[in-house]
């Protein structure tokens, strides 16, 4: 655990939290929630470690990426203030982060533990989709990026 975490107001931080969730699933996740503030280049998580929280950033960047075999960091995406990650790794069967992260510039970092967000989401059918959507966008933005650099 991080030496210097607490307790947060996430809910307010997180625009599809403070949108899409009940009083009670906002007091729950805040009381659920743990923040800390992370340096840049720390490792947030490593690729194929296993998966048990979801994580928020409350402020700064942190950068999702793989390493190629020259084990140089390749960026995937750019999760900004206000946005989550790590939750793909968390939802599917294996339960195993699909990429590493890493504070891009010092942030200030929350997590909430995956049953508790599943819990939340199974009573919550439109955060559940929304948060889908946003993920599907981002899929899409990526794809487009990669599409372009190849026939470049």
């Amino acid at each position: 655990m991080h030496n210097n975490s607490l307790h947060c107001d996430i809910v307010s931080k997180i625009p599809l939290l403070g949108k899409y969730c009940t009083e009670v699933q906002k007091s729950f996740l805040n009381k659920r929630s743990v923040c800390y503030n992370q340096k840049k280049d720390d490792i947030i998580f490593h690729e194929h470690f296993p998966a048990s929280q979801i994580f928020f950033v409350l402020s700064g960047i942190v950068g999702l990426w793989k390493e190629n075999v020259f084990m140089k960091k390749q960026y995937i995406r750019f999760v900004k203030e206000g946005e989550l990650f790590g939750f793909r790794g968390s939802v599917i069967e294996n339960n195993l982060y699909r990429l590493s992260a890493s504070a891009f510039e010092d942030a200030e970092i929350c997590y909430i533990l995956k049953e508790d967000f599943a819990q939340v989401l199974k009573e919550n059918p439109e955060l559940h989709f929304n948060i889908l959507l946003s993920y599907v966008k981002e899929m899409e933005k990526i794809e487009f990026n990669y599409c372009n650099h190849i026939s470049m």
